[in-house]
């Protein structure tokens, strides 16, 4: 088990998917190779069926509305001094010029990468050119990019699948992943810039057209979802660094294992019911899937292994 409970009374299962030591357990079945990756050259290929796995949890005691989805990272120095300091905050508010002296060491992506326009197929820049990143910096570029999708609900004996209706929602759309950052960083902390202030867009990597983070940003607010392909469910609500996934990842963390929200379910949860999540492994990352309520009585924890920062 990692970590200790959360509060007093908390119930938590986990099990580790990715990393060293990864063992077989009952309630995770592999697709593909699983979740584990070997090495770096398997990530990022959001490619569910390669490398990705379905994590079961049973609700051992009831959850009432809301339950809280995390992830836990372990290991993961988001206080460390160089990486804090990587960022370009009047970028982040839509400052196409600002200076990005502050995002030092990282401003560009090196070559090798090539560039997307979100989840479209074919690349849109070659792989030779080493792209200035926007936004740039240490935080922004190391983004968590595994991909957690509700794929199969069962309670009172009936079973419900990723398109079915369930209270009214559909399944996959379980998870709601809006309202999940701090209003004020919402309000005036994130701005997506305006295309035209661009000096050289063609040698310009966008947050949505990087490899890394193409199927995690949308590029457009309404954007429609791929099924078990993009991090969004629904009609994008937002995009670019206004995505709430980016927001709360770029609210650093103060310790080395930390929890960032997912999402949030607005439904009860009955004592004896099965949530199963499709899960995509795009990093070597030690992290936990977790659930709980407002005073949290369940937690739920899929533990993997990260890289230390340096």
């Amino acid at each position: 088990m990692y970590g200790t409970s959360v509060v007093s009374a908390v119930t938590r299962t986990d099990g580790l998917y990715d990393g060293d030591g990864v063992t077989a357990s009952s309630n995770i079945v592999d697709l593909g190779s699983g979740c584990y990756l070997n090495d770096e050259s398997e990530g990022d290929s959001f490619d569910v069926e390669k490398h990705g796995c379905r994590i079961t949890f049973k609700i051992e005691k009831e959850m009432k509305a809301p339950v809280y989805l995390y992830y836990q990272l372990d290991n993961f120095y988001q206080n460390h001094r160089r990486y804090v300091q990587s960022r370009s905050d009047a970028q982040l508010r839509g400052d196409a010029k600002a200076s990005t002296s502050d995002c030092s060491p990282l401003t560009t992506s090196g070559t090798g990468m090539y560039k997307y326009n979100s989840t479209a197929e074919k690349a849109i820049g070659n792989n030779e050119t080493d792209y200035t990143l926007m936004p740039c910096g240490l935080i922004a570029n190391s983004l968590f990019n595994d991909i957690f999708w509700v794929n199969k609900l069962v309670a009172d004996g009936k079973t419900y699948y990723q398109d079915d209706t369930y209270n009214d929602k559909t399944l996959v759309n379980l998870v709601d992943q809006t309202g999940i950052a701090w209003k004020s960083d919402v309000d005036t902390k994130f701005k997506n810039i305006d295309l035209s202030d661009l000096s050289d867009a063609d040698n310009t990597m966008l947050l949505w057209q990087n490899p890394r983070y193409r199927y995690i940003i949308p590029m457009y607010e309404g954007q429609e979802a791929i099924a078990n392909k993009t991090a969004w469910t629904t009609a994008a609500p937002a995009y670019g660094v206004q995505d709430e996934h980016f927001i709360v990842w770029m609210r650093t963390a103060g310790l080395p294992s930390f929890r960032k929200l997912y999402g949030r379910i607005d439904t009860d949860l009955a004592e004896g019911t099965e949530l199963e999540f499709l899960v995509s492994s795009s990093k070597s990352t030690v992290c936990c899937l977790l659930f709980y309520n407002g005073v949290p009585n369940s937690v739920f924890c899929v533990p993997t292994a990260f890289q230390t920062l340096s």
